[in-house]
């Protein structure tokens, strides 16, 4: 435990988010629930806990820490959960049905019809944007709330309660903390339902205040990890004893809003990951960023193909132990490696909510024919059509999350050989799954 105590105040990895969210959430998980937590450590070829992470990115990538022996497969078994939980995570059999009210096309609800009971109107998400991460889903995000009828909520795009917070993992985004004070403060704990339902009370109030019968406004809530990072699913009451989850985030919100649509931007998983690199690094190691991500992808990819000789890939994907052992190696693409195996999510969605409860976009299709896909967007979402002023504002809007950094270095052609050999057979289920070749992505 020392080991990932050290890890978490490393400086250098502070401000990346996406990197600390899911160590975090694991630690809080292992430790909350009373599991093995030695699983932290970087294992060495003796079995022993290489308990120096000092020194240069060299020796953090030297052979000693690099062979996949050096994942402990005796942690990636399944261990039995039989201890209560200190921190109790909402389980599928607690959540009872909210009567949503039927003049709101919004699910929202009032007083003795649900939740929080204190005679104002709340509200949960019309719809999710889930990404995936680097793949334009800010600048997507940015663009269609600009419509009269989308309402913001307070922390605007991403709270990441349904992947990380509802597990008790702390957020160390300055806004976002000012604003779960102010819950907190209201005797809400951030790992129930009703403090999910009041990061909403700003777009409630905003639902509410339309000045007509049938209230058309709607709210969303765009955390893109909410759909390939499912870092608890062990500890959940529905997953006892289970080597891979039967009750994922996806299952959640089919409990808590049984209509939500979703929207999820697909890119090609080889960019993608080199894309999020770039933006997890903040450019730390600029011409040298293509060797760096070359070496971090061959420890990754080995990693998994050895988990995927020994497991199914659905186990390979879920099972956090891969991941964390990795992550505790300061490998930045640890995190956004997992985001790529789209056909394993995306089965998983469609089992829950049925294609027609999603809308998948193409990262590319997204760019070419922007003015088209937003307006698919907004017909999907059932939104009234916007007039020509609007809808070039929305066109005319910067792009966001622009990053002018990964053209300068580019990725070597033998990193992207080895990543595309590896994404392959995924991407084929994907392509088999949505019946669109494009998802080859070749």
């Amino acid at each position: 435990m020392k080991i990932f105590v050290n890890c978490s105040k490393t400086k250098r990895l502070l401000h990346i988010i996406t990197i600390l969210i899911i160590p975090i959430t694991i630690y809080m998980c292992k430790s909350k629930y009373g599991t093995n937590t030695r699983g932290y450590g970087v294992v060495l070829k003796d079995g022993n806990l290489n308990e120096n992470l000092a020194g240069d990115l060299t020796s953090k990538l030297s052979n000693d820490l690099i062979d996949t022996e050096n994942i402990h497969w005796t942690w990636f078994l399944h261990s039995k959960f039989v201890s209560k939980p200190k921190i109790r995570c909402v389980s599928n059999k607690e959540m009872k049905p909210i009567r949503f009210l039927p003049n709101f096309k919004n699910p929202c609800w009032k007083a003795k019809d649900g939740l929080l009971n204190d005679g104002k109107v709340h509200c949960l998400p019309f719809f999710y944007l889930l990404g995936v991460k680097k793949s334009a889903t800010t600048d997507l995000f940015s663009r269609i709330s600009k419509h009269p009828d989308i309402c913001r909520p307070s922390f605007s795009k991403e709270c990441q309660w349904i992947s990380s917070r509802r597990f008790g993992a702390p957020n160390h985004v300055p806004k976002m903390r000012a604003i779960e004070n102010h819950i907190t403060k209201r005797g809400i704990e951030t790992t129930s339902v009703e403090f999910y339902v009041s990061m909403f009370d700003s777009a409630a109030a905003c639902i509410a205040n339309e000045n007509t019968t049938m209230h058309r406004k709607i709210t969303v809530d765009a955390s893109t990890m909410t759909y390939f990072m499912h870092a608890c699913w062990e500890h959940l009451e529905d997953n006892k004893y289970l080597d891979e989850p039967r009750y994922t985030n996806f299952h959640f919100i089919k409990q808590l809003i049984p209509n939500a649509k979703f929207i999820i931007i697909f890119r090609d998983p080889v960019e993608r990951l080199y894309s999020d690199f770039i933006h997890a690094s903040r450019g730390k190691y600029k011409s040298n960023s293509p060797d760096i991500f070359h070496n971090q992808v061959k420890i990754v990819v080995n990693a998994y193909q050895d988990c995927l000789q020994r497991y199914t890939k659905r186990r390979c994907v879920y099972n956090n132990t891969v991941s964390q052992q990795l992550l505790s190696r300061h490998l930045e693409v640890a995190v956004g490696f997992t985001a790529g195996f789209h056909a394993i999510y995306m089965r998983d969605m469609i089992d829950v909510f049925g294609l027609s409860q999603i809308k998948p976009i193409l990262m590319t299709e997204y760019v070419t024919n922007m003015e088209q896909m937003i307006n698919s967007v907004f017909n999907f979402l059932e939104l009234s059509e916007v007039d020509d002023t609007k809808m070039k504002s929305m066109l005319n809007s910067r792009i966001e999350n622009l990053s002018i950094l990964k053209h300068a270095w580019q990725m070597k052609n033998e990193t992207a050989t080895l990543l595309y050999s590896f994404y392959k057979p995924f991407n084929k289920d994907m392509a088999e799954l949505m019946e669109d070749s494009r998802y080859l992505f070749s």
